[in-house]
């Protein structure tokens, strides 16, 4: 699955993430900017660093109301090892976050791409788009 996220952002060029989802369904996912507080242990490792104020993240809100990441987009750009995907998962989550000047079907043509390239291998991979929602 890394390899095809790998195609798509050398064709492409763009913040592409492949994650685990969280395991209770129905979390929005959120794009935002740093406040400062945030954390993230890194893929591949087991300490936790701090996300510095203004870098852009996305994760979403644990039910405590505290920020959960998926990556980190900035001076250190780093997926989150709680959400990195492992051999036994089942479901993931591919976050698109496009290109500045570039239009809706840019972000659309790399999701086309990794899923042409996973199905390609797996035939038993279904995609579904999740909607998206302002705020």
């Amino acid at each position: 699955m890394i390899d095809a996220v790998g195609v798509a952002t050398l064709r492409h060029g763009a913040g592409i993430g492949l994650h685990r989802p969280p395991r209770d369904a129905g979390r929005d996912l959120v794009i935002t900017r740093a406040t400062g507080g945030e954390r993230i242990t890194p893929a591949f490792s087991s300490r936790s660093r701090p996300i510095p104020a203004g870098d852009l993240m996305y994760g979403t809100l644990a039910p405590d109301g505290a920020f959960e990441p998926f990556a980190w987009l900035g001076r250190r750009d780093c997926d989150s090892a709680d959400h990195q995907l492992s051999p036994t998962d089942h479901e993931a989550l591919l976050v698109v976050l496009g290109c500045p000047g570039q239009d809706a079907s840019h972000t659309e043509a790399i999701g086309r791409t990794v899923t042409e390239i996973l199905g390609s291998v797996r035939s038993d991979v279904e995609f579904a788009p999740i909607p998206l929602a302002d705020g």
